[in-house]
């Protein structure tokens, strides 16, 4: 029996055929057009395999075993169509939280798979009854592994690995990221890795003591599958990527040729409340190429740096997250709406600006989710620090603190209220927290675009009220002992009752003011943004037409007060129709 002419030119044409099989399944599913004729042709090949997997079980000469192995193959090609096709995958369940118990996403995970489950265990029972009790086996133990290394590859994504390939998945099964788990090890791995080698130890003795060519071909088929199945095994626990079928995901770039798939650059611009974030992002925006998309997380109900930035016109596509902490009550929205952006606007950075009282290493969390893993670029902290109120705190808070260390570059902002004298010293502290860190002193978040992200040189450069109607008006606890209050108006108001109100919030008669901010049409097309911020009140006058959105964030607030006062400062003509 000569191995090199008998035997190894099946077992590398089998091999062939299971490689490219699986590749040529991933690219036609790729394209949503093409699923229905893929599931049809594979579907209508299934009375043909099996028929040929009983015809074969008797033979067991070199052909017989390539034919059992190939049209069981063919047998485990539909399992994979109908699933990528997504004709044979599960009940739809409700997306989960990002933090989600293990309990309910193993549920969800289980219904979400259940008819491609229950398709596998079917196909089992029949590939058994119709391939065991012949001299040529191979195809039902192929089956079996195939089997084996599917469900211990499911179970161990589930638990958690370091390579997820989520890239393998077509648009139409992205959801199911939700129920994988990043992790370097799980308790699993080592038992389904053990048992997976032994096995193929106890394949390789079976090559030994083959007698005929196609007993060994056989063999030596089941002991390399198995080989291939340690080998995938270990590749979702190593940071090297599973490229052998990258080829197979050209079919999904060819989907949409006039806006290229790519995964943007995400920018987290982080600081205290009125630390200067929006007036930092607004300064940025307009020096930034290409498709640029903005996430804005306002604490309040009614949400007003959005709409700001809106008014700029500088952003291609921005999005509010009102009424909550980005990092906490957020998170599934955030997810939500960055895949939002990626399907639809496909842009070239997302830069988010999450409330003032977020915590930035959970934001940082909510980007790993696995629905996110392998679609966006780098990801970069930008903290800005108050220097005025840093200066007066003497120190920095922990929230502060983490953000700074976090960073690979620092903002500290409003430095014109600063004395020359003071502010290398306030420079030196910032910058001994992270060394690192590339530190920007800025005056109005006046701030190269290019050196803050560090871009090469060609880089650097809603629903509508009623008349008079009050909506989405609420007090409620939300962060650290804080409440925030937010009205949304229409109507014309009087800049300077704004002037006084504002005036009012800074010297406390409403309560103890963490910020406060609004954003008030006073003309037809006119807008005059208001700001009070550690204790000083800014303001700006901007063309534009929109409601009037105010909200503030406060340990306490006389809430009814505020609101006559707010009512008091539209005009005339319209607290009449108020």
């Amino acid at each position: 029996m000569n191995f090199w002419v008998e035997v190894l030119p099946p077992v590398a044409g089998a091999l062939l055929c299971w490689w490219g099989s699986t590749g040529v399944i991933i690219y036609l599913c790729g394209r949503k057009a093409w699923r229905p004729w893929v599931f049809g042709v594979v579907t209508a090949l299934q009375p043909l395999a099996f028929w040929q997997l009983w015809a074969t079980k008797q033979g067991s000469d070199v052909g017989a075993v390539f034919m059992s192995f190939f049209w069981a193959a063919v047998i485990w090609s539909w399992i994979e169509t109908s699933y990528y096709s997504g004709f044979v995958v599960g009940r739809k369940t409700e997306e989960l939280e990002p933090d989600a118990p293990d309990g309910l996403r193993f549920r969800r995970a289980i219904a979400a798979n259940l008819y491609h489950e229950l398709g596998i265990l079917v196909l089992s029972v029949v590939v058994v009854v119709v391939g065991a009790g012949g001299a040529n086996e191979i195809g039902l133990w192929i089956f079996m592994i195939l089997h084996w290394t599917h469900q211990s590859a499911k179970i161990n994504i589930f638990l958690g690995v370091n390579n997820l390939t989520t890239e393998f998945l077509p648009d139409n099964l992205k959801y199911m990221a939700q129920y994988f788990k990043r992790k370097s090890l799980n308790t699993f791995f080592p038992f389904s890795v053990t048992i997976t080698t032994v096995l193929a130890t106890f394949l390789f003795s079976t090559v030994l003591e083959a007698k005929t060519a196609g007993q060994q071909v056989g063999q030596v088929l089941l002991f390399v599958l198995m080989c291939a199945a340690i080998l995938e095994h270990w590749w979702l626990v190593t940071p090297v990527p599973t490229r052998i079928w990258n080829w197979a995901l050209k079919s999904r770039t060819a989907e949409d040729t006039t806006i290229p798939a790519i995964a943007p650059d995400i920018y987290i611009i982080c600081g205290y409340l009125g630390s200067g974030k929006t007036t930092l992002l607004q300064n940025l925006l307009p020096q930034l190429n290409g498709r640029v998309a903005v996430i804005v997380n306002d604490f309040g109900a009614v949400g007003v740096d959005a709409e700001l930035i809106r008014a700029q016109g500088a952003a291609g596509a921005v999005l509010e997250l009102p009424g909550g902490c980005m990092c906490c009550t957020l998170q599934k929205n955030l997810t939500g709406q960055i895949i939002k952006l990626l399907e639809d606007y496909r842009p070239e950075r997302i830069l988010i600006e999450p409330s003032g009282v977020a915590g930035i290493e959970e934001i940082i969390r909510s980007l790993a989710h696995p629905r996110l893993v392998g679609r966006l670029g780098p990801v970069e902290v930008v903290a800005v620090v108050d220097g005025p109120r840093l200066l007066a705190s003497n120190g920095l808070q922990e929230f502060t603190v983490t953000q700074v260390k976090t960073a690979s570059a620092v903002v500290v902002s409003k430095t014109d209220l600063i004395l020359p004298g003071e502010l290398s010293g306030l420079l030196s502290l910032v910058g001994s927290l992270n060394p690192q860190a590339r530190l920007f002193p800025a005056i109005q978040g006046q701030v190269s675009a290019g050196q803050l992200f560090n871009l090469s040189p060609d880089h650097d450069h809603e629903g509508e009220a009623k008349e008079g109607e009050e909506t989405h008006g609420h007090l409620h606890d939300e962060e650290n002992g804080l409440i925030s209050f937010a009205r949304e108006y229409s109507g014309v108001f009087d800049p300077a009752a704004l002037e006084e109100l504002f005036e009012e919030l800074g010297q406390g008669y409403f309560g103890p003011i963490e910020r406060a901010k609004g954003l008030f049409p006073i003309s037809a097309k006119t807008l005059q943004s208001w700001d009070l911020a550690a204790g000083r009140v800014f303001s700006r006058t901007l063309p534009g037409n929109s409601t009037a959105r105010f909200m503030l964030v406060a340990s306490d607030v006389a809430g009814e007060e505020l609101e006559r006062r707010l009512k008091e400062c539209l005009r005339p003509s319209v607290t009449e129709r108020h």
